[in-house]
């Protein structure tokens, strides 16, 4: 038959010090507590095993605060990161070893990281040749700013192409013509 609805009971407990339960070395009934007055440490007995033999009961630490200091600090601790070691901060943090990342496929233009096998597959699907329909080689057009007529239309933009422009001529991946 099956229990069921809410039952009163009341627990009992038995309670020694932990050299009166070595020398008697009781066997407690099945769900029996018994209680080390000097230690604060407990076992619940099963009705056949002898107190040596029973497993204490963990517990939470005393004063049921859990950790009270962490990092040689008490209170209320909060962590930095130069209280863990090997940790790096989430933004800008600083990589040291070999670093790696998954492998975006082709044409991915979040703001995923690229690996150098990314790069390496982008830059050998650059054709060799220009398709058919193109007749000029090594000609960048900037579309946006040739529709507008009348050229550079702000100073500074034509001094951030031209600065790149020279950082690629510079690094060998593009030549002037």
């Amino acid at each position: 038959m099956a229990l069921t609805g809410i039952y009163r009971v009341q627990a009992l407990r038995r309670a020694g010090t932990a050299a009166d339960w070595t020398a008697e070395n009781t066997v407690l009934a099945n769900g029996e507590i018994g209680v080390e007055t000097d230690s604060g440490k407990s076992k619940i007995g099963d009705g056949a095993t002898a107190w040596a033999s029973l497993a204490y009961v963990a517990t939470a630490p005393t004063g049921g605060s859990g950790v009270t200091s962490v990092a040689g600090r008490s209170g209320a601790v909060v962590l930095t990161i130069a209280d863990v070691t090997g940790a790096a901060p989430l933004a800008s943090p600083t990589f040291t070893g070999t670093v790696t990342v998954p492998t975006l496929t082709l044409g991915n233009s979040t703001t995923g990281a690229a690996s150098t096998a990314f790069v390496a597959a982008a830059i050998a699907a650059i054709p060799a040749t220009p398709a058919a329909t193109t007749s000029t080689v090594g000609v960048v057009k900037m579309a946006a700013l040739q529709s507008q007529g009348s050229g550079w239309t702000d100073a500074s933009a034509q001094g951030s192409f031209n600065a790149l422009l020279t950082k690629l001529i510079n690094a060998g991946l593009m030549s002037a013509t």
